[in-house]
């Protein structure tokens, strides 16, 4: 397994409950901890997405190593009144947790990077909405289809920057479920991930085509054309449970998978060129077209735990993180 996996669990109520009694001196989550030992000698970073005593619902991180195949104990420590919260910044802070990514968005429409770098902004004047997601919340891109949305009707989100992403290793991974009940007459692709290199010319794509239909397709291309790789699989996106999606790129390799496996693979060569008047960013719930975010291909899915790399994360990473997502009890 890599260096890092990420381990979450939804908790109970019940357990919910208990570490809040635990920590009544305080009236907050201060004092909890995690090891990875029975002796809480071993501590791991963590970060608390949610927590809600009232509603019993609970959303945390923790990083330590994980295997696909076997179970790994952590230990989860509460109750010490004299106990201070971490900062973000802290050796076992919510920030560290996510040490091998650029940008981690456990909900978009939160539009905060679990990294402490790169914030979202929507787009359009309307912005998405928040929905039921895989993990907790997830965001909600619309049902309505535009052959071309300008800007002020896209409820997709933005990040003006690349994040490093210039032509060579990354991963990109989703969680993503179709909106039922689409209206509206636009034809085009339905973009659900998008990072656009303005300086090289690259821009790896996550989309379905036709819009909401047929085909699910990894793609990386030039903004205005070149030799593109693009991996198209007949497995349109259900619209009841959400599916993980990733993509890697070695800068040679492309592949992808779906819900932890390996679906495609194919090489990748020759020079992209440049396009008209490219976004250089990321845009999560849409696709910029030749006229940059002027021109987008809105999504039509709900998304969640979207997360953007500049190392390519291996098979067994991935299938691990299927398992955390698709299993977080």
């Amino acid at each position: 397994v890599d260096d890092l996996a990420i381990f979450n669990r939804v908790l109970s109520n019940a357990e919910v409950q208990q570490i809040y009694a635990g920590n009544t001196a305080q009236t907050s989550t201060d004092s909890i901890r995690f090891t990875s030992d029975a002796e809480g000698f071993n501590e791991l970073a963590f970060k608390i997405v949610s927590f809600d005593p009232t509603t019993g619902e609970a959303e945390i991180w923790v990083k330590t190593d994980l295997s696909a195949n076997v179970d790994t104990p952590i230990y989860m420590w509460y109750g010490n009144e004299n106990a201070e919260a971490y900062s973000s910044t802290h050796t076992y802070g919510s920030q560290n947790v996510w040490s091998s990514y650029e940008a981690v968005y456990h909900n978009p429409f939160a539009q905060t990077d679990s990294t402490g770098s790169y914030n979202l902004t929507s787009i359009g004047t309307t912005g998405p909405t928040s929905t039921d997601g895989a993990i907790y919340d997830a965001t909600d891109y619309g049902a309505v289809k535009h052959s071309t949305s300008g800007s002020s009707l896209s409820r997709a989100q933005k990040v003006d920057n690349d994040m490093g992403i210039h032509g060579g290793a990354y991963t990109m991974q989703l969680l993503v479920r179709a909106n039922s009940g689409i209206t509206g007459s636009g034809t085009n692709v339905d973009g659900l991930l998008t990072i656009t290199d303005a300086q090289t010319g690259w821009r790896p794509i996550i989309l379905t085509d036709p819009k909401n239909g047929a085909n699910l397709t990894y793609f990386q291309s030039g903004i205005g054309g070149g030799v593109t790789g693009a991996l198209s699989i007949p497995n349109p996106i259900g619209t009841t449970e959400y599916e993980y999606l990733t993509m890697t790129y070695d800068g040679s390799i492309l592949k992808a998978y779906h819900d932890g496996v390996e679906v495609g693979s194919m090489t990748v060569t020759g020079t992209p060129s440049g396009g008209f008047n490219p976004h250089d960013g990321v845009v999560v719930g849409g696709l910029p077209g030749w006229n940059g975010i002027d021109q987008l291909y809105d999504s039509l899915h709900d998304i969640d735990e979207v997360r953007i790399s500049a190392q390519v994360k291996s098979p067994e990473w991935i299938a691990t993180e299927n398992n955390v997502l698709n299993s977080p009890e």
